[in-house]
């Protein structure tokens, strides 16, 4: 994972400098929630890189293929890049 995968309000203070400032973008959400999106913009990436194939995506991110399912079961990813 490179800091370009990531949300702008989880880089480093420096970058995220040129976020709003008011309200801060984190203001009034959980880190569960911040984390949970980071995550499913992770695996949206990484599923659309691979073309849908889970297993390889599975794979590229070191989690089960199950672990996978239920990920993209509870973000909602169903039938974006749909292939096995």
């Amino acid at each position: 994972m490179f800091a370009e995968d990531l949300p702008p309000y989880l880089l480093p203070l420096q970058c995220a400098a040129a976020l709003p400032e008011n309200p801060p973008y984190w203001q009034g959400r959980s880190l569960k929630d911040i984390i949970k999106e980071a995550e499913k913009n992770i695996i949206r990436k990484v599923l659309a890189c691979n073309h849908g194939n889970r297993m390889k995506t599975a794979r590229d991110l070191a989690i089960s293929r199950r672990a996978l399912q239920y990920k993209i079961e509870e973000y909602s990813l169903a039938g974006a890049n749909e292939e096995s």
